[in-house]
């Protein structure tokens, strides 16, 4: 390779990402999306997910639960919310967030019949099965995990990036 081309590239990267060069794109069927404030967002309609990185789309994902939703995951819906789950397995780097404390989860105190155990024994099965959960208390909180939750993995393929980069000089 030129050497002139190889020194103008790796000048073209600079050391580390800025968080406004990261773009997640949000599933069109979000009612409320996350802000994911001070990276970019784009809307599309996402196959896998609530919302993935734009640079590798389908395999940085994050989904969205709200706690209500969430326990239907447990209860009713559990079946859905599984096939859901083995996709979400078949990606690079995946994330479930939940609009809630594990403290919300260990006090039981919701209107269905779920039981506190049954949700717990859930939550810790899924996790055992490979799938990531983070509790992460109220939207703006989450909203918040999300955003760096995506910075970080882009930032680690931008690392990656400059790595070949310099090693093809």
């Amino acid at each position: 390779m030129d050497d002139n081309l190889s020194r103008a590239a790796r000048r073209a990267l600079p050391a580390e990402p800025r968080p406004k060069d990261v773009v997640v794109r949000i599933d069109t069927r979000e009612q409320i999306p996350w802000t994911l404030s001070p990276l970019a967002t784009e809307s599309a309609t996402l196959d896998v997910g609530d919302y993935d990185l734009a640079v590798c789309p389908g395999q940085v994902v994050i989904e969205r639960k709200g706690f209500g939703d969430f326990l239907s995951c447990c209860g009713g819906e559990r079946a859905r919310w599984e096939r859901q789950l083995l996709r979400l397995r078949g990606v690079l780097s995946q994330l479930v967030i939940v609009e809630c404390t594990w403290q919300d989860i260990e006090r039981g105190q919701w209107s269905s019949r779920l039981s506190r155990k049954a949700v717990v024994g859930s939550v810790i099965g899924w996790m055992t099965s490979g799938t990531p959960f983070v509790f992460g208390g109220r939207p703006d909180q989450c909203d918040a995990i999300a955003a760096r939750f995506f910075y970080v993995e882009y930032r680690r393929r931008w690392r990656e990036l400059r790595q070949m980069v310099g090693a093809v000089e």
